[in-house]
């Protein structure tokens, strides 16, 4: 529940502080006293967007701060999720600053405010004469059937297994359409890899056929040549081992006479023998040396190919291919491994929509069943509120598809009077039927909500005279349950109240300000009166308004 309300520098509040009560809590006030800014005030620490012209001085920051305690486990286990302090209260403040930033605490911890509206919306729920509209949405319908078939931890369960679902969807979504885009390229990329494998590439091999060639191509230029040096070595008659072997015998013979050359002539004998094995090396690779005009052609086919392929794939190497080649093996091979993939995520998509589909069946035969008993208990409270012939049901359709909430699509069918047709409640309710019948709703579910607040504001506009007075004790039968704030104008339903707030302006330097009291027993007399009748029956209007007062007190008695 609501226990403290504290706001400064906010529109027409310079400073206040509000401390609710646990039961029925009433604010009444003439119209622009502020009731309106003070459920403005409440809306920014629930999450609400910000204004920087909500400022009353633009030089100073604004901070709006609940205290809320009796707080429900929904609320504990929310708090311990998103790791801040738990116990028996928590704090949200808001903070405006005059540039118009905003920041958002619970319990002095900053949060994003998206945080701070979900804690908001598990905490209090706010509902005035404009959202009487809401009722009228399949989706606002759907989830108070939930609420009164207590189906929050079955719904939770279902939507957990259905998001889990429609991921996978979209997993496979995402893995159907690269297998699509890739098997368009397959054939491509065989071909490719085909033509690569054939031509049996291997390392090194470009060089060494590009030296072939080049060999081979001038074959008989290096014949000639090589026969020449063997001429000039060891064959002509005028060769230079020939020669030297003459100087050889020369040296030997002077080494008979000179000792000190014959070192000499052992270094030439080496010289002698060196030609001698480069002049026959090089005979034999001459006899070899032939050209070969079948073997040339081989070879520049090869490197043809070789050429073609580097051009091809736009690289300088054979081995720039091979990798190419494997790249391409390795593209081909992912395609096995994505329908395997494909086939898995098939598998999970399948078990996931049993799941879902089992959990989605359970939710809708639980909303099923309780489709009578809810009509039963908001026609009884619309019968407590003037509206005794009124008729209600819950339309149920089962949808071919899972959707978020489930397979059920639903819809109040109502008529206000008897034996007319029942048609959708937009169609036929008026905004006074509306307001009767989203707080004969509230009503019903006001045992069962998960929130420890609900606030009406002005949602009894349009009503008057002894259906105000049904209004009032059906407000007063749901404060029994949770706490109830009530913004009215009308006097039964603030007599009702075990708290009663009165919100009025004040001049203060040139200044309208917006304050509120708590009344005392006196003071609610005197609001009432004035809300009855004014200044010109006052009389009359102060003891119809004690008299009120006192019934209520009579009815809490008993």
């Amino acid at each position: 529940m609501l226990s403290e309300l504290s706001i400064e520098n906010y529109v027409l509040i310079p400073s206040l502080k509000i401390k609710f009560g646990q039961g029925f809590n009433v604010i009444t006030g003439e119209t622009g006293a502020g009731k309106s800014i003070l459920l403005g005030a409440l809306s920014l620490i629930l999450g609400q967007r910000a204004d920087s012209h909500s400022l009353l001085n633009q030089s100073r920051k604004c901070v709006i701060e609940g205290v809320f305690t009796q707080l429900g486990v929904v609320v504990n286990e929310w708090l311990q999720y998103h790791e801040l302090d738990d116990g028996d209260s928590v704090i949200l403040r808001r903070e405006l600053a005059p540039g118009g930033k905003s920041r958002a605490f619970i319990n002095d911890t900053p949060v994003q405010l998206s945080q701070l509206k979900e804690l908001g919306d598990l905490l209090v729920d706010v509902h005035s004469q404009h959202n009487t509209l809401f009722l009228n949405e399949a989706g606002f319908q759907l989830a108070v059937i939930d609420h009164f078939a207590d189906n929050n931890s079955l719904l939770a369960g279902y939507k957990k297994a259905f998001l889990r679902y429609h991921d996978l969807l979209k997993q496979r979504e995402t893995l159907v359409a690269e297998e699509k885009r890739k098997a368009t390229e397959s054939d491509f990329l065989q071909f490719q890899l085909d033509e690569l494998m054939q031509a049996r590439l291997k390392q090194g091999e470009q060089e060494e056929f590009e030296e072939e060639l080049k060999t081979l191509t001038h074959a008989e230029e290096i014949k000639a040549k090589l026969s020449a040096i063997t001429e000039g070595l060891i064959s002509a008659d005028q060769n230079l081992v020939g020669n030297l072997k003459v100087i050889e015998n020369l040296l030997k013979q002077v080494t008979l006479i000179y000792p000190p050359v014959a070192q000499l002539g052992d270094r030439l004998q080496s010289c002698l023998i060196e030609l001698s094995d480069i002049g026959d090396e090089i005979a034999a690779k001459g006899e070899k040396m032939s050209y070969n005009p079948e073997r040339i052609a081989v070879l520049q086919e090869r490197l043809d190919l070789i050429y073609r392929l580097e051009h091809k794939h736009r690289v300088n190497s054979v081995a720039e291919l091979i990798a190419i080649q494997e790249s391409l093996a390795s593209q081909l091979n992912s395609l096995a491994s994505l329908s395997e993939e494909l086939a898995e995520i098939e598998r999970q998509v399948a078990l996931s929509k049993t799941e879902a589909h089992t959990l989605a069946v359970g939710l809708s035969d639980r909303r099923s069943n309780s489709f009578n008993s809810f009509s039963r208990a908001v026609l009884d409270n619309l019968a407590q509120v003037g509206m005794p012939h009124a008729r209600l049901i819950v339309s149920h359709q089962v949808l071919p598809e899972m959707n978020e909430w489930g397979t059920d699509r639903i819809e109040f069918l109502f008529n206000a009077n008897p034996g007319g047709e029942l048609r959708q409640l937009s169609k036929i309710a008026s905004g006074g039927e509306l307001s009767r019948v989203m707080l004969a709703v509230k009503a019903v579910l006001a045992n069962r909500s998960l929130v420890g607040a609900i606030i009406f504001d002005e949602i009894d506009t349009g009503v008057s005279g002894e259906t105000a007075s049904k209004l009032a004790a059906v407000m007063h039968q749901m404060s029994q349950g949770v706490q109830l704030i009530v913004i009215t104008h009308l006097p039964q339903i603030a007599a009702r109240g075990d708290c009663h707030f009165r919100v009025f302006k004040t001049i203060n330097d040139g200044q309208t300000c917006s304050n509120i009291d708590q009344l005392d027993f006196n003071q609610r007399v005197d609001e009432l009166a004035g809300m009855l009748g004014g200044d010109a029956v006052l009389a009359e209007a102060r003891a119809t308004a004690k008299q009120l007062l006192l019934s209520n007190v009579s009815l809490k008695n008993h």
